[in-house]
């Protein structure tokens, strides 16, 4: 936690490389030395990883003695009222949030203990790491999905931070503004892709590799290869996907209109009593059959009109969702499908949880 906290300082004083790299270099070289030296098994990949940690926290406390910008002294360390009543606010939300995944990966490790050890094969002795790593395994699979948002938020950093500092926060907020629109973008070039090979598949009743066919020259024009999420990608390597997942997937075309919207590619962000016009919204993205020119063509809405929307999503959401539990039909002749879509999308794109990854967006109300 400590060498983790001191990577945006080191990295904001020019040295990113220092901040990271030797962490991970001992983990990658002590993880097989542990596991098929020493034959520790999982024990030994635990090991080699808070010895990183360790390495890492370390290097940090001595950079911290030899920065490029500045040069510490006895009196740096003592804690000022006044500084920490204006940096403890910036930094509680990222701690809550940070802590809450903490929380959530120690009770998912418990639950797989617990109920791997019920299991009649995994709760067998040479099979009960197994599980563990494979969550392990997923996780850091996950970790490389996200690693394009997180990769273009951190490198933003050290640029915003600067631009403060020098009073040009209308650079910032250019910055800022078109990291939103870029992220916004991929999403709207997977979620094209995912919606006309589900429509495909559901509606024209085409084989999957008829399907793959048809989507294949456009996924190659937009580059988005690596765009999709975690459910998306096995969505669609998966041929026996069921007509209910085709059918779920269908729905992306509703996040597809908001990105269109939210992107400057229309204005008509209508009332969701209805589901969106799907040749129109097929056609915005015709006109643009590139990510160049997706590109030179989007202008993102400002953040503040994404929140309004994902304020006013997030209440419509409620209400149908209360609706329905209370065996009424939505009010104002609401369509809860469109809604909930809605909800994703706005949500994701205003950021509203922690830029979290796009099948991770909370939608409950």
């Amino acid at each position: 936690m400590f060498g983790q906290a001191l990577n945006p300082i080191i990295r904001s004083d020019g040295s990113p490389k220092a901040s990271t790299l030797a962490g991970a270099l001992a983990n990658v070289i002590l993880d097989p030395v542990f596991i098929f030296v020493f034959r520790w098994g999982m024990m030994g990949a635990a090991v080699a990883t808070v010895l990183g940690q360790i390495l890492t926290a370390a290097l940090a406390v001595w950079y911290l003695y030899h920065m490029k910008a500045v040069r510490l002294e006895g009196q740096s360390f003592r804690i000022h009222g006044k500084l920490a009543g204006k940096y403890l606010p910036l930094g509680i939300c990222s701690f809550l949030s940070q802590i809450s995944l903490v929380m959530a990966m120690a009770a998912i490790q418990n639950m797989t203990l617990k109920y791997s050890a019920i299991d009649p094969i995994f709760g067998q002795i040479q099979y009960t790491q197994i599980p563990m790593a494979v969550l392990g395994i997923v996780m850091k699979f996950f970790q490389i999905v996200i690693s394009i948002s997180v990769g273009l938020a951190a490198g933003c950093i050290p640029v915003v931070g600067y631009n403060i500092g020098a009073g040009r926060r209308d650079r910032a907020k250019s910055l800022f503004i078109r990291l939103l629109a870029a992220e916004a973008i991929v999403g709207a070039a997977a979620l094209l892709i995912v919606a006309l090979y589900s429509e495909c598949r559901v509606g024209e009743h085409m084989s999957y590799e008829d399907a793959r066919k048809f989507v294949a020259p456009i996924l190659a024009d937009y580059g988005a290869e690596e765009y999709f999420s975690p459910e998306e990608k096995n969505y669609l390597d998966n041929p026996d996907s069921t007509e209910k997942e085709q059918i779920q997937f269908a729905w992306q075309y509703e996040n597809l209109w908001v990105m269109e919207w939210a992107l400057g590619l229309t204005d008509d962000l209508f009332w969701p009593d209805r589901i969106c016009d799907v040749p129109a919204s097929a056609r915005l993205m015709q006109n643009h059959p590139t990510m160049e020119a997706l590109l030179a063509a989007a202008k993102l809405r400002p953040r503040k009109e994404l929140l309004d929307q994902a304020d006013l999503i997030y209440r419509l959401h409620w209400a149908c969702v209360d609706a329905r539990v209370m065996g009424m039909p939505a009010p104002q002749e609401l369509e809860e499908g469109v809604v909930m879509e809605r909800h994703r999308a706005l949500f994701w794109l205003a950021g509203c949880d922690e830029m979290c990854g796009w099948d991770d967006v909370d939608l409950s109300t």
